[in-house]
């Protein structure tokens, strides 16, 4: 934790985009590999903590600094 809430939520939003492709990767041709099953779970796991980080780290910022829509 860095404690400054614009950089918990870049910090955040990076590890889940690199989830997201870890699990893309992993489901690309899940016959390339006998423990590709695995590796897609696990990255589905870790982008579901992720995408729970980007949620804590985004309320925990100002309201005019959150994302649009938010």
């Amino acid at each position: 934790m860095t404690g400054d809430p614009m950089g918990e939520y870049s910090i955040a939003r990076d590890e889940l985009a690199h989830a997201a492709v870890a699990y893309l990767r992993a489901m690309i041709d899940p016959r390339e590999h006998p423990h590709s099953a695995a590796a897609a779970e696990y990255a589905q796991e870790q982008m579901r903590l992720a995408a729970r980080r980007v949620t804590r780290a985004v309320v925990a910022l100002p309201v005019d600094r959150q994302p649009v829509g938010w």
